[in-house]
């Protein structure tokens, strides 16, 4: 059975390995990145992260228009930012919930 606590760090985990994913696909620049890179991208902060759950979670991203992915059943998905997910990343327009986005480091209060 799945305590509040647990469901909470789930839901933490997947909107913080969100906001990693968008920060790997923008580091990509116009090539972006493909599954597998956001994959080791997000081997440091979880170890049992696997590619179905990236899978899921760029999904979401995608039905959120924030990335555009190519899906290949053999290679690697394909990612890129599409225009408002560039916006988010770069915090010129608010991020709704569902994605952890750190108060931008330029601010004195952390406040966007």
């Amino acid at each position: 059975m799945t305590t509040r606590a647990q469901a909470e760090k789930e839901l933490a985990k997947k909107e913080n390995g969100r906001w990693i994913m968008l920060m790997a696909v923008q580091a990509g620049g116009h090539l972006g990145a493909t599954d597998a890179m956001i994959l080791a991208a997000l081997r440091p902060s979880w170890l049992d992260v696997h590619r179905n759950w990236v899978r899921d979670e760029l999904a979401y991203l995608e039905a959120r228009k924030l990335v555009e992915i190519e899906k290949h059943s053999i290679n690697p998905w394909r990612v890129t930012l599409t225009r408002y997910g560039r916006d988010v990343v770069d915090y010129t327009v608010e991020c709704e919930p569902g994605i952890q986005r750190p108060p931008p480091y330029w601010t004195e209060d952390g406040a966007s």
